[in-house]
């Protein structure tokens, strides 16, 4: 079993201009994460723009950097609660 250690990132929720998730942004900041070594990612997480999303546009954001290149490092996502 491995142990959870090191840097998590806390991703950031990429947007277009209207409104819709940029899902390459997002792919190329994952990406540079990944570069620059970190030890896991946490997309979704508590950077301000999770409450501006739904509750399935989470779930999508979540799913789409698990298959980025991710499986080189954890990727810990659970629902967060409404506000």
């Amino acid at each position: 079993m491995n142990s959870i250690h090191g840097i998590f990132a806390v991703t950031v929720t990429h947007f277009n201009n209207d409104g819709s998730i940029d899902y390459s942004a997002i792919s190329k900041h994952v990406q540079w994460l990944l570069q620059s070594g970190v030890h896991g990612i946490m997309p979704v997480g508590a950077t301000g723009e999770w409450p501006a999303l739904s509750t399935q546009e989470r779930k999508q954001v979540a799913e789409f950097i698990m298959k980025e290149e991710t499986a080189k490092v954890p990727v810990s996502w659970g629902p967060v609660p409404p506000m």
